[in-house]
């Protein structure tokens, strides 16, 4: 009850201050269509400033005003793989750490873990047809299941970044960058690991994915979190990444995005409590972060969907 209490008080607390900010979004928020947002705060990187936004119908969060096609091309189509943010504004953001060789094992258990925690370990999707990793980036999700013991004809992949498509083509999966490649009605499961957050139209991914699975396929996604952990935070909540994510989805909002497509929620989870060793020592962090997956209030979220219509 004392838990219950609590969120209850944080949330009115944050509700009755966001009215007291509420204003019209330059644009509308994309994930439900609405116009009136609360100010969270701004970001800035290189030349690109904008301000993020809280959005007062599915209480998600978004940068406002959204970059351009044509920015967002330019951002990911510069050795993306390879940038190191970790000592700048976007504390912790480190691509070639995340992409490297070397951190390639604690990649692959992070995935082992979140595909667990909804069901869908690799020995599941060794019995399953064709699978779509949707925002491949080079590979690196395809090559935990190609070392999980699915074959590679299996395995597909789709970014927009072409440099990370040509790496993870030549390991012999098939991927591109033209969405008209793929297959409508193909595919039996589409992961999507951190992707939804960068995109600029939500819910005309959760379409295309949608058009692309088979029927009763299944879609596992990856995304950060925008709940009370997020509120309570403010500032320090890790994933208002300028330029790179678009969207903070709250799980409402997300499932809600999802089911109005005809998909049913098979299962849900979260994990990380944004205690990073930086900041949070031992025993601290594991205790927090345990907590977080326990009581499903982590900073990131895992779900897994089956379409049923």
């Amino acid at each position: 009850m004392k838990i219950i209490r609590l969120k209850s008080y944080v949330s009115v607390c944050y509700i009755l201050r966001a009215f007291k900010n509420l204003r019209n979004m330059k644009n509308q928020c994309r994930i439900c269509g609405r116009s009136k947002g609360t100010f969270l705060l701004e970001k800035t990187r290189g030349t690109f400033k904008s301000a993020w936004v809280l959005c007062a119908h599915c209480k998600s969060a978004h940068i406002d005003p959204y970059p351009t096609e044509e920015e967002l091309m330019n951002y990911y189509n510069s050795s993306y793989t390879e940038m190191d943010l970790s000592g700048g504004m976007d504390t912790g953001v480190n691509h070639k750490l995340r992409f490297s060789e070397g951190y390639r094992l604690n990649v692959f258990r992070e995935y082992s873990y979140s595909l667990a925690d909804v069901g869908c370990e690799p020995s599941k999707l060794m019995k399953s047809g064709d699978i779509l990793d949707y925002g491949c980036a080079n590979g690196v999700f395809l090559d935990f299941l190609s070392a999980e013991g699915v074959p590679k004809e299996k395995l597909h992949g789709f970014d927009v970044g072409t440099d990370m498509i040509s790496i993870a083509s030549k390991k012999g999966y098939k991927c591109t960058t033209n969405t008209k490649e793929l297959l409508n009605g193909k595919y039996s499961l589409i992961t999507l690991w951190d992707v939804l957050e960068h995109v600029l139209y939500p819910k005309e991914v959760v379409k295309h994915i949608k058009s692309l699975l088979k029927k009763n396929g299944d879609v596992v996604i990856q995304t950060p979190r925008f709940d009370e952990l997020a509120i309570l935070l403010k500032e320090a909540f890790a994933h208002y990444l300028a330029v790179e994510h678009l969207h903070l989805f709250s799980r409402n909002a997300l499932l809600t995005l999802f089911e109005n497509e005809g998909f049913e929620c098979i299962a849900q989870s979260s994990f990380g409590a944004n205690a990073y060793k930086k900041y949070v020592p031992e025993p601290y962090k594991t205790a927090y972060d345990r907590l977080a997956k326990k009581y499903d209030f982590g900073a990131t979220q895992v779900l897994h969907f089956r379409l049923t219509n």
